[in-house]
């Protein structure tokens, strides 16, 4: 193919008369463990050796984080995506698919964005690569939407055999309600003392057994903008929540 140079941003081949240029990809790594005791060495070693055998440059961005996948907001997923709209990121390489997505519904939801954004998914240690595009990455990507259906369709068939059983048992389904007597004990609790203070929220439904919401549409009504939300304090920077450039 001849020489050719190369700069930071882009792969410069000679091809007679024409120029083939090729952007470097900007490759994101995210790593994740589920439990604070474990280390983040074997993903990120593979993943890493993995993107020299594909001829990937530095700098790369890595997420790291110790969380349940379970999780339904995860602070360096959550960042990921929001840098992949911004057009910051071209792969996004993870060591399994399962470090990505909580269930196969999530994981395709994901994997479906980041098609739209034209970024690929390369997945290391299970052959998932939609890096070429064309026939193969959207064989992929139909597989996991086929197994997202059926997992969304065991959910809702199990959740309506134990409604069903439930039922037949005599258990009475949905919320639980609330007789006048507690209505009054919440208002009456809310009345000013003699000193002048008044109970808060959270101290009426700790007494009362109920929750929050519920004491404050008793005193206020049912609202929209529902109770107030508690302040609180700024989370300091972890080390676990921290994005790499190596």
């Amino acid at each position: 193919m001849g020489r050719f140079k190369r700069s930071r941003e882009t792969l410069l081949f000679p091809l007679g008369n024409r120029k083939l240029i090729m952007k470097a990809s900007r490759v994101a790594l995210y790593i994740r463990v589920s439990r604070t005791d474990q280390k983040f060495d074997s993903q990120e070693s593979e993943l890493l050796a993995y993107c020299k055998r594909r001829g990937w440059k530095r700098p790369f961005l890595i997420y790291r984080e110790k969380v349940s996948g379970a999780k339904a907001s995860r602070t360096e997923l959550d960042r990921l995506m929001k840098d992949a709209r911004a057009g910051r990121i071209d792969i996004v390489a993870v060591y399994k698919m399962d470090r990505l997505g909580r269930s196969l519904s999530h994981l395709l939801q994901i994997c479906r964005e980041l098609a739209g954004l034209q970024i690929s998914i390369v997945c290391s240690s299970q052959g998932i690569d939609t890096t070429g595009g064309g026939a193969a990455a959207n064989l992929q990507l139909s597989v996991l939407g086929a197994m997202a259906e059926f997992e969304r369709e065991l959910i809702q068939e199990r959740t309506a055999a134990g409604l069903a059983s439930a039922r037949r048992r005599g258990k009475k389904l949905g919320r639980p309600r609330f007789s006048d007597a507690i209505r009054a004990k919440i208002l009456e609790l809310r009345k000013p003392a003699r000193n002048g203070r008044q109970m808060s929220l959270d101290e009426i439904a700790r007494i009362t057994k109920t929750s929050r919401a519920f004491v404050w549409n008793i005193i206020n009504g049912p609202s929209k903008k529902g109770p107030p939300v508690k302040a609180k304090s700024a989370p300091g920077k972890s080390p676990l929540h921290k994005v790499t450039v190596l």
